[in-house]
């Protein structure tokens, strides 16, 4: 029976030494009010039955000195943080969400990184490059849109199960695909598991932030992690396969079929880590809704009181309170529109025009396209890490400027390509190593700063929002970009 309370705001009464304004472990909890300490006896801690009938307990210490701390919180969901967690033993249930971010993010750099490969396999007149971002982010865009509106009737296993079985498949059909006689069936084959690839990514994105978002907030980074390394990692392993064995037509292949093999595997690894994440203790007691509904005490320990600053985190459950999508917009729409155009950018020009950069280097003109990529890789990886160390105070209208420095990057790559006028490797390297590096910078500093300019209870359609102008972006951009073969 739902509660009859007049309103979200309780009072719990704890002791003075533990005092949010008195100790440092309290400073986190940000977006509470807390009261100053009093010297009663005895102050109640209000709590309601499920009919609304209030009941009283009182929580005492050895000096009877008390506070009050008031959160604004449903009292379900103020019961429901204050039971102690299991502990995450040996930081499993955290590798293996760093471990699933990594794999949400290997499909697209695994068939980013291969560009070697399908340029030998298919040939120029395919466009390889300009189709692959085409073929990939259209469905990211579609699938956002999907299971954000009918995602959540499905179970967070069957989805994500699916989406890493799914990345499995592709890549073991798709260097098999490349032998076919027929290549226009082949391409065609290769476009089309390229689309399922960005259409479960999307499902496999979603629903892993939607469960680490279940569980306290450094669960969400480290699937910001996985992601952020992935293709740092994935250019590694194609740059180490590829040196492996001879640079002609067949040591390609049979270094592109090894490459391949590894990223399966890795996908194997998380469909195994997710069903083991799914047994683990901490898994079980987050995902466990009816812990709380069934709960009839209101005794409160200093332990858990203790752990306010881990457990409350209430982006998550502050969702009962309205949310309107139009307000949002007008707080965060320069700031959303900055991240869409900074993406818009990058995907013009990435990964197809700049692969196809021709190098000066005569035999060595298989390497150049991977180095190419690779170097943006690393470089992007580079600038998302870099706000997490310097720059910290840089402004948004300073982020502003840089997103307009980074539009004239486009015709100094156009001129490495037709007419040629950079006429040696080490511009087109300079040019994307700044380009790759301003693109993470801006785009993490964009994506901090979203959030920010709302209220708390906000800050979650505020992510969503922020993510669907950034996948926007590489949609629109990679569009545009479709057509520059055309115009050369």
């Amino acid at each position: 029976m739902a509660s009859n309370t007049p309103n979200k705001i309780r009072r719990l009464s704890i002791p003075k030494q533990f005092n949010p304004k008195a100790n440092k472990a309290y400073n986190k909890l940000d977006g509470y009010e807390f009261e100053s300490p009093t010297s009663s006896p005895s102050i109640p801690l209000r709590s309601f039955n499920e009919d609304g009938n209030e009941k009283e307990a009182a929580f005492e210490d050895s000096t009877n000195e008390l506070t009050e701390i008031e959160i604004d919180l449903d009292e379900k969901e103020f019961q429901q943080r204050l039971i102690d967690s299991p502990p995450d033993k040996y930081n499993l249930a955290y590798c293996i969400f760093l471990l699933l971010g990594f794999g949400a993010l290997v499909p697209w750099s695994t068939l980013l990184t291969a560009v070697d490969y399908f340029e030998i396999t298919y040939g120029p007149e395919y466009n390889f490059e300009f189709n692959l971002s085409v073929a990939y982010s259209v469905p990211l865009c579609l699938g956002l849109v999907i299971v954000t509106r009918f995602g959540k009737g499905y179970g967070f296993i069957p989805r994500i199960l699916s989406g890493y079985a799914i990345f499995l498949v592709a890549f073991l059909l798709i260097p098999f695909l490349g032998v076919m006689e027929d290549k226009a069936l082949s391409f065609a084959l290769t476009m089309l598991l390229t689309g399922l690839c960005g259409l479960s990514d999307s499902v496999v994105e979603g629903t892993l932030y939607g469960l680490s978002g279940l569980f306290p907030p450094i669960y969400t980074q480290a699937v910001q992690g996985g992601t952020g390394v992935a293709s740092a990692i994935i250019s590694a392993t194609r740059i180490i396969t590829k040196a492996s064995l001879p640079d002609t037509h067949d040591g390609i292949r049979k270094s592109s079929l090894i490459y391949f093999v590894i990223s399966a595997i890795s996908m194997v690894c998380c469909i195994a880590s997710m069903v083991y994440l799914m047994r683990l203790p901490i898994t079980k007691y987050w995902l466990n809704d009816t812990i709380m509904a069934t709960s009839s005490t209101n005794e409160i320990s200093p332990e858990i009181i203790q752990s306010f600053n881990t457990t409350l985190q209430d982006s998550h459950w502050r969702r009962n309170l309205k949310v309107s999508y139009r307000a949002i917009l007008v707080k965060i729409w320069p700031t959303a529109l900055m991240v869409m155009l900074n993406f818009f950018i990058s995907l013009i020009v990435y990964p197809g025009l700049v692969s196809i950069i021709p190098s000066t280097s005569g035999t060595q003109w298989t390497w150049f396209p991977v180095i190419i990529i690779s170097t943006f890789n690393f470089c992007d990886f580079i600038g998302k890490s870099m706000p997490l160390l310097w720059f910290h105070n840089i402004s948004e209208k300073a982020l502003y400027v840089l997103v307009g420095i980074r539009a004239l990057f486009l015709p100094l790559f156009f001129l490495c390509v037709s007419p040629r006028v950079f006429n040696h490797d080490a511009f087109p390297i300079i040019f994307i190593l700044l380009f790759s590096i301003s693109n993470g910078f801006v785009g993490s500093k964009f994506m901090m700063i979203g959030p920010t300019k709302v209220e708390k209870h906000e800050r979650e359609v505020t992510g969503t929002i922020m993510v669907f102008a950034l996948i926007l972006g590489l949609t629109l951009g990679s569009c545009v970009g479709w057509v520059i073969p055309y115009l050369l």
